[in-house]
């Protein structure tokens, strides 16, 4: 086997990487966090530590379902969770998006103003957690709308619209934005557009923002001002799924086999 890929049984991106590996006579499996975790042995000496079998891997572990069916089943999942979490982080292989002291997915959070406090290059921007629909804190600047999403769905409305039940996450935004996405893979990046937005350095900003959260891959996503002047890092994807790179994927698949060999 050339190299794993942890996801889970429906990750269309997995599954894709998985079927041009072998175009390219490259052996890749998928496997879920439990399979996974059984695969390998962490084995201590003194100070050292090694994995077993050491094979690159992409790691795109998959949300934990909101309602659990039992507290075996839980358990058992964080347990196994726990292995893959030292198989990954201790291996010798390449690993993308390699879990550390921070998390799974390095400092990374669904929080933009997270995110833009611990990349520490980027102005954050405020953001405010609520139980209950949160009003605008001030009144707006021109040209500004406050953004309110539900933190368990992500569907985001403008405010006095309701999302969802909440908890709620609102910070404010350009009133008529537009959006960019842009792929990030180690030192090398694409967007998903042809628009001329060369003088807002969304590519570099986007693998500098990456870095600093510990990623290899992710995808971010930016907010654009209708003038073109500036742009906000909204939303930071760990784990994006294949919609999210479908346009860049001739360039971004034979890379991810490239990082993987």
């Amino acid at each position: 086997m050339d190299f794993l890929v942890v996801a889970g049984p429906h990750d269309r991106l997995a599954s894709e990487l998985v079927e041009l590996a072998g175009e390219h006579g490259i052996v890749a499996k998928q496997v879920d966090v439990a399979t996974a975790a059984r695969i390998f042995t962490v084995e201590f000496d003194g100070e050292h530590a090694r994995t077993y079998p050491e094979v690159p891997m992409l790691v795109r572990v998959p949300p934990p379902p909101v309602l659990r069916s039992s507290f075996e089943e839980s358990f058992a999942h964080v347990e196994c969770l726990a292995a893959l979490w030292a198989a990954a982080a201790l291996s010798g292989a390449p690993v993308l998006n390699r879990p550390g002291p921070n998390g799974m997915a390095g400092r990374w959070s669904f929080s933009g103003h997270l995110n833009e406090r611990r990349a520490a290059k980027f102005a954050p921007q405020q953001e405010v957690f609520a139980d209950e629909l949160p009003s605008p804190p001030h009144s707006a600047e021109p040209g500004k709308a406050w953004y309110v999403q539900d933190a368990l769905t992500f569907q985001t409305w403008r405010w006095p619209e309701v999302p969802g039940n909440g908890p709620y996450r609102a910070r404010w935004g350009p009133e008529k934005p537009a959006y960019e996405f842009v792929v990030v893979l180690q030192g090398d990046a694409w967007r998903c557009t042809l628009y001329d937005l060369d003088k807002l350095e969304l590519e570099i900003n986007s693998i500098d923002l990456v870095r600093a959260l510990g990623l290899d891959f992710g995808v971010v996503s930016w907010s654009i001002a209708a003038d073109l002047s500036s742009a906000v890092a909204v939303r930071v994807d760990a784990y994006p799924i294949m919609d999210q790179v479908q346009y860049v994927w001739p360039a971004l698949g034979p890379k991810l086999l490239e990082v993987l060999r």
